[in-house]
This record gives C-alpha cells, structure tokens and sequence, in this order.
C-alpha cells in the first residue's frame, strides 16, 4: 500500500508546485541534485539548457502523471481472474512468463489508454515550459503550440489568429486521438 500511495502522491500535487519544485532542483545555483554531483566530482548536466531542457520537462511530466496511468493500469489488473494465472502455472509459465504473456495481453486496452492519454497530454503541454521559462534561456515564445498560441493571442494581442490556432491545435488532437484509436482498434481485431 505504502508504494502505491508514495507512486500516486505527485498526481495530487498541483501543476504549478510541481514545475517550481523542479525548478528548484534543476536550478544550477541551489539544486541538491547539482551539490551532490559536485560532491562526488561527477559531470553536472545544465538541466535547462537548450540539450536538456526537454527532457527536463518530460521528467516532471512522467513525474506528474504516473500515478494517474498507475491508477488504470492497476485497475486494469485487479480485473483480471485468479484462475487465469492459476491456469499458467499449471502450464508451467513462471512469474515473467505470466506477466509477458498473460498480464501484459490482458491489460493491452487500459495500456493504449494510458497511452493515449498521455499522449494528448503531451499536445496540451503548457505549464511545465512556461513556468521553467524564467529559470531557462532555451525555452522560445514557440516552445510548445499552447504556448505559441498564448503568445499570440496575449502578448501580441492578436486575439483572432491566437483562438485560430487552439481551435486548428484541438482539431489536430481530435483527429490524432481519433486515428490512433482507430489503428489500435484495428490490430486488436475489434
């Protein structure tokens, strides 16, 4: 219970403290993360420089959101019948054997799920680049198309072509959600 309360807590902590939470750990000049490389006389990476800034942002995005597909995946798996995997053992599948072949097939719809979820998160990608903006050089007005089209509509108060561009961006996610539900329908035979 203890790991998957600790794997869901980072889903409950709000966006915003999330990012500045990071912010803190990436910073160069008081991130613990950055003294204890120091410490060890390991290279330290610029973790918001223009090679790493993204895969900064990807980090607190899983950070923030694997507890949420934990949540299905584990719902997923309470579903399952106890004789299902009773039945593989008595086949003589061992534990990965039924993980590789039983748990991961059977959970195959709540994994697209979660995919897809996160996949569309990552279109709406918004807080996390605008909130590390003012600790990063390497983060552009055009970093994201959410942040393009707040740019455009708030800062260059073009109001029309910003709303033309999250109208086109939510077109755009409609249709990739909807296309990649369609493709895994059809390998899944359904």
């Amino acid at each position: 219970r203890f790991f998957r309360v600790a794997a869901f807590v980072p889903y409950v902590v709000p966006g915003v403290v999330a990012v500045i939470m990071w912010g803190f750990f990436y910073s160069p000049s008081s991130s613990p993360i950055v003294q204890a490389l120091t410490a060890f006389n390991l290279p330290v990476p610029n973790f918001l420089g223009p090679r790493a800034v993204l895969w900064s942002i990807a980090n607190i995005s899983t950070w923030e959101f694997a507890g949420y597909n934990m949540i299905i995946f584990f719902s997923a798996l309470q579903g399952i019948p106890q004789e299902i995997y009773e039945s593989g053992r008595l086949d003589g599948l061992s534990e990965i054997g039924i993980a590789l072949r039983l748990k991961v097939p059977l959970i195959l719809p709540a994994l697209m799920f979660g995919l897809l979820f996160s996949l569309i998160g990552t279109l709406q990608l918004f807080n996390e680049p605008l909130i590390l903006d003012r600790l990063s050089n390497s983060i552009s007005s055009s970093f994201t198309p959410n942040i393009y089209a707040y740019n455009v509509a708030f800062v260059d108060t073009n109001l029309h072509y910003g709303g033309a561009i999250a109208v086109i961006l939510g077109v755009v996610t409609f249709a990739f959600s909807f296309g990649f539900l369609r493709l895994t329908r059809r390998q899944s035979g359904v």
